[in-house]
């Protein structure tokens, strides 16, 4: 029957072109299909593949070209070949197709004498079987062959029409609207096996499950050939594609998503997993742990949104127009105060305008996406919040406007276990029990309570290796990179501070790299403080976000913070200066980090019944106290002397030779500039006599200097502030003038300086 019309001369002659022209073997495939393949010899699969259907119902030749430097033009038949093909379908005698009836004694031997996991039976949406499909191992390949009834015979090609997928028929018997769409019917079957049994141990159970799974033939270059449009009649409104671990696969993914009716999701495993992988093959070993515990990606990790963007329509001027499909349009919010675009459901996923159409492109027939999404009315909101703890259902209305929180959780779970290596390193790491047991408030607080917004943490200690870094990393993995960043001390000295924006906690490793402290405590004092922060990110207009952020900061140096008694912002602990064997060390981030310890600190954590309050203030700790000594530069340590030798004393200095004398006449940095020195001065009860500095309205003394009366900027302690303040404006030139002096020049008779 398959010779019938393949032997057809009209057809044979079209066929023998192609071969002659384009160096090609073009082989009759099927009822009605002629196939030409490349494969790669060395990993064995197919590279390249040209499709040519012929459309028993309407004559139509369809071309299908897959593969560099093939196009579907170049094998298309000529206007002449096309009219007499188009003849020699209609002429043609085609079969009807049968169901296939299971229980027949007929059935092929390659079916009846098949394993039950290499073969598999296809059913409409009713239940009826309309084709059987066979795996053999031929030459170390797998050989996929199908089985169809037609005339009351079984033949082994693939049906006349488009191809039915396996497990159809469970969308109805499930009752389900969700589906996921494997590559062949072996991953479907495998992954409808792990989704219906309860008992399962699977990591990615519960995701599978209440869903049918259903798989395309043909490999991942004959999507076309597939009816995905049964989904649309079956009302599937969600489809979940899971391609084979490959190029082919990936890109087979998102053909389907084109033709796929609905929202649609695409799971992509990534690298981790073997090449080629699917749900017919194990989860890799490497991925769980020695207690047989998954420690992979969890399945929401691996879920990227690919719904088809546009569709296609003509307007009223008989013009073709792309307008955007609803369910695509229902998974975006334009935030016009931001003029960003970001995703409803993963809204980390947060794209300037030019950002979103290449983020989309390959999921859209327009290079404007963002344009088309701007005009529909319930994909625009005013602007997106950073809410962490509260519920995220959709936009909500204040003071009017439409608001979007981004916050989601991090996807990690807790965990019971034994938490005992845990309560051992902190133990070991924090000896002084106060700071212990303050510093796990504060961090059972940071990773289960995330609506709380507390104080920052700063942990130093003089040794190296004793481990911080260890505590900021569990941070790090718990909170999630979506609520946490690692940044270093230098991005504080950058016009860019986007490292604040939509994070719960920024984590320093090493806070402290020399130098003055006063920058560095300056510069995080209004993310510490303020509950709006300015945010200043590349390419993005500046705006003004809710802050929500804290600190964890590590250093080896007590100099980290210029802190003094009055501070509210900071918790202070000191970790040992004894180090842990190497050993212990492995035996400890083993646990963390290659097995379930972070899980079961986050269970501990949860079961926490002490968390901090908003608005408590951090316990002054004894190494708080130590910072508030030990942590200013040099600089500050000489003006703190400064400061004590002459506080009682009526003299001035002029600014100039102040700042020199403080820095030993060396150039510093910004931090230590002499508007900041006077700053610090002034901090202590000094004043300032400057034009930029209003204590005084800017009042500048006079002096006489080379036969000439000056202005002099300078700065006076507070016994002669104090005396001018019961003077005249008009006295306070003669005043300052007689105490003027240098620093560097003793100017009491006391102890030099």
């Amino acid at each position: 029957m398959t010779e019938e019309i393949f032997n057809n001369s009209t057809i044979e002659a079209y066929r023998q072109r192609l071969n002659d022209q384009n160096k090609a073997d073009f082989q009759p495939q099927g009822l009605n299909r002629l196939v030409w393949k490349e494969r790669d010899p060395e990993n064995r699969y197919d590279i390249s593949q040209v499709s040519i259907k012929f459309d028993h119902r309407t004559g139509e030749v369809k071309v299908r070209a897959e593969g560099e430097g093939l196009f579907a033009k170049d094998f298309e038949p000529t206007e002449a070949e096309a009219e007499a093909i188009k003849q020699a379908i209609a002429a043609h005698p085609w079969p009807v197709q049968e169901h296939i009836d299971l229980s027949d004694p007929k059935l092929p031997d390659l079916w009846q004498l098949a394993d039950d996991s290499c073969r598999w039976a296809f059913h409409d949406a009713d239940g009826h079987v309309v084709m059987l499909q066979v795996r053999k191992d031929e030459n170390g390949e797998k050989v996929y062959i199908p089985i169809t009834r037609y005339g009351g015979e079984y033949l082994f090609q693939p049906p006349l029409g488009e191809n039915p997928l396996y497990n159809l028929h469970l969308i109805k018997k499930l009752k389900v609207s969700t589906v996921f769409i494997h590559e062949g019917g072996a991953a479907a079957a495998a992954a409808q096996k792990i989704a219906d049994d309860a008992r399962s141990q699977h990591p990615w159970r519960a995701e599978l499950a209440h869903a049918a799974h259903l798989g395309f033939i043909g490999g991942a270059y004959a999507t076309d050939e597939s009816d995905f449009d049964a989904l649309k009649r079956l009302g599937v409104t969600t489809v979940y594609v899971v391609p084979d671990n490959d190029t082919a696969g990936r890109n087979a993914g998102q053909k389907i998503a084109r033709k796929l009716g609905g929202t649609v999701y695409t799971v992509l495993v990534g690298s981790d997993f073997p090449t080629g992988w699917d749900f017919a093959d194990e989860m890799p070993g490497h991925l769980f742990n020695r207690n047989g515990l998954w420690t992979g990606p969890t399945f929401a990790s691996c879920v990227f949104p690919t719904t088809w963007a546009t569709y296609q329509y003509v307007d009223d001027n008989g013009k073709n127009r792309w307008g955007l499909r609803r369910e695509f349009a229902a998974q975006w919010y334009w935030v016009n105060d931001e003029a960003m675009v970001v995703h409803r459901q993963f809204p980390h996923i947060y794209k300037t305008e030019k950002g979103f159409n290449d983020y989309i492109a390959a999921y859209s027939d327009v290079p404007d996406t963002a344009d088309r999404l701007k005009k529909i009315a319930d994909s625009n909101i005013d602007a997106t919040v950073y809410r962490p703890g509260e519920k995220c259902d959709g936009f909500k209305t204040e003071g009017g406007r439409r608001v979007f929180n981004v916050y989601r959780e991090h996807d990690f779970p807790a965990m019971d276990g034994d938490a005992s290596l845990w309560l051992e390193f902190i133990d070991y790491l924090l000896p002084d029990p106060k700071e212990r047991q303050a510093f796990l408030r504060w961090f059972y607080t940071m990773i289960a309570s995330p609506a709380t917004r507390t104080y920052s943490c700063l942990m130093f200690s003089e040794a190296q290796g004793s481990g911080k870094t260890t505590v900021s990393d569990i941070l790090y993995r718990i909170i999630g990179p979506r609520n946490a960043t690692i940044a270093n001390s230098k991005s504080l000295d950058s016009q860019f501070n986007s490292h604040w924006e939509n994070k719960r906690l920024v984590i320093f490793q090493e806070l402290y790299e020399g130098g003055s402290n006063f920058r560095t405590t300056n510069a995080l004092k209004t993310v510490l403080t303020d509950d709006y922060i300015r945010i200043n990110a590349k390419y993005r207009q500046e705006r003004t976000v809710e802050n929500h952020t804290h600190i964890f900061a590590a250093s080896n140096s007590a100099h980290a913070l210029d802190l003094d008694d009055g501070d509210r912002r900071w918790l202070v602990v000191q970790a040992t200066n004894e180090i842990w064997p190497q050993e212990k060390f492995r035996t400890l981030r083993e646990w963390l980090f290659d097995d379930i310890g972070c899980n079961i600190i986050l269970g501990l954590a949860r079961k926490f019944d002490d968390y901090l309050q908003r608005g408590e203030h951090p316990p002054v700790t004894a190494a708080k106290n130590v910072t508030i000594w030990r942590t200013e530069s040099d600089i500050v340590l000489d003006i703190e002397a400064l400061h004590e030798r002459f506080e009682n004393v009526e003299v001035a200095f002029e600014t100039k030779a102040f700042q020199s004398f403080i820095t030993g006449n060396q150039k510093v940095q910004k931090s230590d500039s002499m508007q900041v020195n006077c700053q610090r001065m002034k901090k202590r009860g000094w004043g300032i006599l400057t034009q930029r500095d209003d204590e005084f309205g800017g009042f500048r003394p006079t002096v006489k200097r080379n036969g000439s009366n000056q202005k002099v900027a300078c700065i006076v302690s507070p016994a002669l502030k104090s005396k001018m303040r019961e003077e005249h404006k008009d006295k306070w030139s003669d005043m300052i003038g007689k105490c003027l002096a240098n620093p560097a020049d003793d100017p009491v008779s006391e102890q030099p300086f």
